[in-house]
């Protein structure tokens, strides 16, 4: 058997990301230099290229990364036992877990990508697919919760799946902006109510 050539790497690369994200999350994409993610993840510039690629690969992977991790926690918290408005309300207080940590930094993707995508084509495009998802997931949750009487045959679930995301993305760039937790609570429960028409 063929012995493999070079030195083993000694880091993880899911640890190496997330602190690579942590950089981005806080500088976002275009203030976070090569040096800045040298310093964050402990890792020299040769290096970093040689294990993902340049910064917009980095990129990239930290927030596919970060999806995943949103992805997750967002399903988890659109539970169909619960009332409409209440399932709604989990889901953003979850997202607004996230969106207040460190120094309130908001969603990554919402906060960080817009002001990249007019000169990196796969970030805007990124954004584009992580959008669509987003209101895929949410159009599908509704549509259920419509087909078992939960919500009122009223309503069209495309339009209301876009507009809880609106809210979603109103809530990051305002966690970004630094209102309180209390104020941008009120904000999703109001929502919550107004979304499903209660």
């Amino acid at each position: 058997m063929k012995k493999a050539r070079g030195r083993p790497r000694g880091f993880s690369e899911e640890v190496v990301l997330g602190k690579a994200l942590e950089a981005f999350w806080e500088g976002g994409f275009e203030a976070t230099s090569l040096d800045d993610l040298s310093a964050a993840t402990g890792l020299n510039r040769p290096s970093l290229y040689a294990s993902f690629g340049d910064k917009e690969a980095i990129y990239l992977a930290a927030l596919k990364m970060w999806t995943q991790s949103l992805r997750a926690s967002l399903v988890q918290a659109l539970d169909p036992q619960l009332p409409v408005a209440s399932a709604l309300r989990a889901f953003y207080q979850s997202a607004l877990e996230l969106y207040s940590s460190g120094s309130g930094r908001g969603c990554m993707a919402v906060c960080t990508a817009p002001s990249a995508i007019s000169e990196h084509p796969a970030i805007r495009q990124m954004l584009a697919d992580i959008l669509q998802e987003l209101d895929c997931g949410l159009e599908t949750y509704l549509r259920q919760a419509q087909a078992r009487g939960a919500l009122s045959p009223n309503l069209d679930p495309s339009l209301s799946a876009q507009m809880a995301s609106a809210i979603l993305h109103s809530l990051a760039i305002r966690a970004r902006a630094g209102q309180s937790r209390e104020q941008l609570l009120g904000l999703a429960q109001a929502a919550s109510l107004l979304l499903t028409g209660c």
